[in-house]
């Protein structure tokens, strides 16, 4: 019995030491000493015969006791289970109970029956506290550390039943039967945690992964959006730039042959560049920045751009987009996208259908948004028409858009163009 319970005990003090893979890790270190501990007490309690040296069993089972005390104390203080109050309590109780089973071997005179009245009672009251801390804490912890809980419980009811009832038998075989389940429950509750750990680390390293793949997604998105602009600027602006040397150079040789009258035009040609430059600057500057995944904002731009201009040609606009499409979300991209087309659309319309009304319309479809645009001008006819760089960019930034693009027209009765994403 002896060889067997030895076994045990240094197999699970093998076991606890293997957890050392954090230094100075404080409960791995207070359960070692309680193992070697209970190792010596049940070597003295089956080696002599019972009831022989009571208070030295006393000492070495209070010890053994404080010990696990301690441990569960720094153990479920570490899992922020107890406030800092309560383990100053555990404390104090330990360090009384210690004491009291030393009084036998500090005061010679006080053995016997006081002796053991008193060290019962500190005892009971003791266990009572420490059972009440340990049922608060079990119903706060996760199933993982429930075991070691329990483990604690067992011990407790151990101690104060060998206590009570000394190292008589059956006592003697309950208390190691009940040891022996404390060191079954950690060596449980220790698994349950190395299994949780492990989950714990498989979900941390796919949130690390999923986050990698946001980090390298957003950073293919700026690289695209750094590519975007550099394009807008080159095909917007590269045009545009070199009508405006074109124009001032050929202004300077009108200054040259004293030609100054046929400047007008040429200087009209460079202040319309230049607007047209602006606006342009001005569109590719709130695409880079101030573009919205919410189409209310592209709406309200595009309001503000629209408006002055329908009346200052003494346009009538109805501009109506339903509540539900101003809170629909899309890529910021696509939302520039929608803005630069529906800007071309209604340009042209102003610039080339001399319309008394538009009408700009928004609306939910059940696959997305439908957006039409109506005007009462002179209209045109598609098929013979020759189709010019407004209409092929509205139908390419739709491609980009993913968008379903209709153009329809007749001469004097305006055209109708929808967009439907």
């Amino acid at each position: 019995m002896i060889y067997f319970l030895t076994g045990i005990f240094l197999t699970q003090l093998l076991y606890v030491m293997g957890a050392f893979r954090q230094p100075r890790n404080v409960p791995i270190m207070i359960y070692s000493g309680y193992i070697l501990l209970q190792l010596l007490f049940v070597l003295v309690l089956l080696s002599f015969p019972a009831g022989a040296n009571q208070h030295r069993n006393n000492l070495l089972f209070i010890a053994t006791f404080t010990f696990h005390l301690y441990f569960l104390q720094s153990y479920l203080e570490e899992k922020q289970f107890f406030s800092l109050r309560q383990s100053g309590l555990i404390k104090k109780a330990g360090i009384t109970l210690f004491l009291a089973s030393l009084i036998p071997y500090l005061i010679s005179g006080l053995r016997g029956s006081f002796t053991a009245l008193l060290l019962i009672l500190l005892m009971t009251v003791c266990m009572v506290g420490w059972i009440y801390l340990l049922i608060g804490a079990w119903r706060k912890s996760d199933p993982a550390n429930r075991p070691v809980i329990l483990g604690g419980m067992l011990l407790a009811t151990a101690c104060q039943m060998l206590l009570v009832f000394q190292t008589a038998e059956p006592f003697q075989s309950i208390y190691l039967l009940l040891v022996l389940s404390e060191l079954f429950l950690y060596h449980l509750s220790s698994a349950k945690n190395r299994v949780k750990d492990e989950l714990e680390l498989a979900v941390t390293q796919q949130q690390v992964i999923e986050q990698l793949k946001k980090n390298e997604e957003l950073e293919y998105n700026r690289f695209s959006i750094r590519n975007k602009i550099a394009r807008d600027l080159h095909d917007e602006l590269g045009a545009t730039l070199s009508g405006v040397v074109l124009f001032s150079e050929l202004s300077k040789r009108t200054i040259e042959r004293n030609e100054t009258d046929q400047m007008v035009p040429y200087l009209r040609r460079i202040s319309d560049a230049c607007s047209t430059m602006s606006e342009k600057i001005n569109d590719i500057v709130w695409a880079a920045h101030e573009g919205s995944d919410k189409l209310y904002k592209v709406m309200d731009r595009l309001q503000d751009y629209i408006k002055p201009i329908c009346a200052g040609n003494s346009i009538e606009l109805d501009f109506y987009a339903e509540d539900e499409v101003l809170e629909l979300s899309m890529e910021i991209e696509k939302s520039n996208q929608l803005y630069m087309v529906s800007k071309e659309a209604l340009n042209n319309a102003i610039k080339y259908a001399a319309p008394a009304n538009i009408r700009y319309k928004a609306v939910r479809a059940s696959n997305g948004c439908k957006i039409t645009i109506v005007d009462d001008g002179i209209g045109f006819d598609p098929a013979t028409v020759k189709l010019g760089n407004g209409i092929r960019f509205m139908k390419q930034r739709c491609e980009e858009l993913k968008a379903v693009f209709l153009l329809e027209s007749k001469p004097g009765n305006g055209t109708f163009i929808q967009l439907e994403f």
